[in-house]
């Protein structure tokens, strides 16, 4: 019996020895998940069914959620211009679908989606079309088609086009978008308004059931900062069921001085039509081109030379450059196959290329995160799509992090060759492009965003940077000059020290006053090496911020203004497009109900055999030792052993 213990012990753990497994075949069960998406907008409230709305409707919507749950797992998401867990309140400034979509498309949503169910009116005002954003869904879509399709009558100020930014004793143009249902044979006074000044009246006469016109103004900039207009309409004949369409305000920065930037080329390139495209639709600007050998003007009037494909083998600037060093004013340097690069590289500047033939590379831009001259909206993801830009074949000399927004990717490998970046070498700034082929981001951001919004922030930001004061400035605050009311008042700050690093050790106070003198104090947040602030939400006005900070024994301080303002633009539309809901579901294999139909909508998901649980099949191996029970016989097997060997040993 001893001997069979032993035996049986020893086994045990030299099987152990072997590390042996198990293996498992485990199912369970996921059900399906149905998705209901709630449209939070405003637009749905300003109507008269606005009761029903607030009152009865949640109230359905609950009842629909509790009667799928019996069969299905049921999320509850709400989505205007943001997309979150739902909340009723109504009170979203502006309705974006693709974000809702986004949120399937990024998997933030995960498991077995069963189906969405999207209750909304159908305005959209944000974003690209949903039927664009939804092609790539795989699950039904069903729609419940709310708000009104009947135009109300009244007038309505559709849009206000004008520039945000214009300079003292200029005439600047104003477009007013005025429209008007069921007005037919009456009159609409526009009135335009400064500080609460009437400027300007035009009489419209209403000649059309459903009337559109838009009207031009011309304004005189007189006073210099922040100035407040505003557009009225008034009817005397007529009762408006949306007066808050009746009247906008809309603000205009004025400054002193235009800036203005001298672009000289070696020959003509789409690029430079890029550059005025953008420099000209930004009126803090005045662009004058010239081919460089036919430039004979005065460098110091220019606050900033774009030399385009220069020097060049045709023209290596020798009389023009020093001309530049010598009043120091800020130049960007852009780089192509035109440009001579050995006498790019004989002017000694932070850029040199090592090349022995001329070859030129197919490069894309990888964005440095690290960059840090000027805040970035963009992310490295927009560029994935771009088509490359020409940049010589050589070597690169390495350049700071924080001065390189982009760095070259060739093919798919990432490289540490600078493609776009910025330096400062006796009190001038430089920029350097190191390839030439803009236009084809311009047009593909546009056929793929029908926007220039990235190559337009790439090229007024460098400009900025470049035309800014070359010293900079050890305390920095970042804030957009107007924000909406429902959107959190988000500062930014930076602080440099002597050598102009970035530090956040010292503590940054702001006070932030409005209209009435009220005095708000805050204190900013460390992240890294730099400040933010989230003060929230602020009533409609103008208001002024100003921070301080000590920096050794210097008190820092930095003032300015922005503005809060009530986002109209879920007023401008209230006729709901129940056609867009039906073509949404149609072409996603569900159907589109009206709240009337609670019952079918239900009834119908419920029934819908393609709605199906998933069986998921999970394979593990698992270790023979990790079971605690066998420890346990070893260790009765053990005892059992000495116990024995005692107890027998005693007779």
């Amino acid at each position: 019996m001893l001997a069979s213990v032993r035996f049986l012990t020893i086994f045990i753990i030299g099987i152990l020895l072997l590390i042996p497994v198990i293996k498992t075949l485990n199912h369970r069960v996921e059900k399906s998940i149905i998705v209901f998406a709630q449209d939070q907008s405003k637009s749905l409230v300003l109507t008269k069914d606005s009761n029903y709305y607030r009152n009865s409707y949640p109230k359905q919507v609950d009842q629909m959620v509790h009667a799928l749950g019996s069969q299905f797992e049921v999320k509850t998401i709400q989505f205007g211009e943001q997309t979150d867990s739902l909340a009723w309140g109504f009170n979203q400034t502006e309705t974006n679908f693709e974000n809702l979509f986004s949120l399937f498309i990024n998997q933030s949503i995960q498991g077995n989606i069963g189906a969405l169910i999207i209750a909304s009116d159908g305005i959209v005002n944000r974003g690209i079309s949903p039927i664009y954003a939804a092609s790539n869904l795989a699950f039904p879509i069903y729609t419940l088609a709310l708000g009104d399709t009947q135009s109300v009558k009244g007038m309505a100020i559709r849009q206000i086009e004008y520039n945000k930014v214009t300079f003292k004793g200029n005439r600047f143009p104003v477009a007013v978008s005025v429209s008007a249902n069921d007005m037919l044979g009456e009159n609409i006074e526009v009135e335009i308004y400064h500080n609460h000044n009437k400027l300007n009246t035009q009489a419209l006469p209403v000649d059309s059931k459903n009337y559109f016109k838009k009207l031009n103004f011309q304004l005189d900039a007189d006073s210099t900062g922040i100035n407040d207009y505003s557009v009225r309409l008034l009817s005397k004949n007529s009762l408006d069921a949306n007066p808050a369409n009746n009247e906008q305000h809309f603000y205009i920065e004025v400054n002193e001085n235009q800036k203005k930037i001298l672009l000289l080329y070696n020959g003509q390139h789409p690029d430079i039509s890029v550059f005025q495209h953008h420099i000209e639709s930004n009126q803090a600007y005045r662009l004058e081109k010239f081919e460089a050998s036919r430039f004979a003007d005065a460098i110091v009037k220019y606050d900033l030379i774009i030399l385009y494909q220069l020097p060049s083998k045709a023209n290596y600037l020798d009389n023009l450059l020093p001309q530049i060093k010598k009043v120091e004013k800020p130049i960007l340097f852009v780089i192509g196959q035109q440009t001579s690069v050995m006498a790019f590289n004989n002017l000694k500047t932070a850029l040199q290329i090592g090349q022995n033939k001329e070859l030129y590379n197919e490069v894309v831009p990888l964005f440095n995160k690290n960059f840090n001259l000027f805040h970035a909206t963009f992310e490295n993801s927009s560029f994935e799509n771009f088509p490359p830009l020409q940049v010589p074949f050589g070597s690169f000399n390495e350049v700071p992090a924080g001065s390189c927004l982009f760095y070259q990717k060739i093919e798919r490998i990432n490289t540490s060759n600078p493609l776009w970046f910025f330096a400062e070498s006796d009190n001038i700034r430089y920029g350097f492009i190191a390839g030439e082929g803009l236009w084809k981001w311009y047009l593909t951001e546009y056929f793929q965003n029908s926007n220039h919004a990235i190559t337009n922030e790439l090229v007024l930001k460098t400009i900025q940077y470049l035309t800014s004061n070359n010293r900079k400035e050890p305390l920095v605050i970042e804030i957009p000059l107007v924000m909406d009311q429902q959107k959190p008042i988000l500062f930014n700050a930076k602080l440099y020290n002597a050598s102009d690093e970035l530090i956040n050790d010292p503590d940054l106070l702001i006070d932030v006053l409005d209209e009435k003198g009220n005095v708000y104090p805050y204190q900013f947040q460390k992240s890294e090496e730099t400040y933010f602030i989230n003060i929230g939400n602020l009533p409609v006005g103008i208001y002024k911020f100003q921070a301080r900070v000590r920096l050794g024994d210097e008190l820092l301080k930095r003032e300015g203004k922005f503005i809060v303002q009530e986002s109209m633009i879920e007023h401008n539309g209230l006729v709901a497009d129940h056609q867009l809901l039906y073509t949404l579901a149609n072409e996603h294999s569900g159907q589109m109900y009206f709240p009337n139909q609670w019952n079918k909508l239900t009834e119908n998901i419920l029934k819908n055999n393609q709605i199906k649980p998933k069986i998921i099949s999970e394979r593990q191996f698992i270790d023979l030792i990790q079971f605690k029970w066998i420890f346990i016989v070893l260790l009765s097997l053990l005892s059992l052993e000495w116990f024995l060997r005692k107890y027998w040993g005693t007779i």
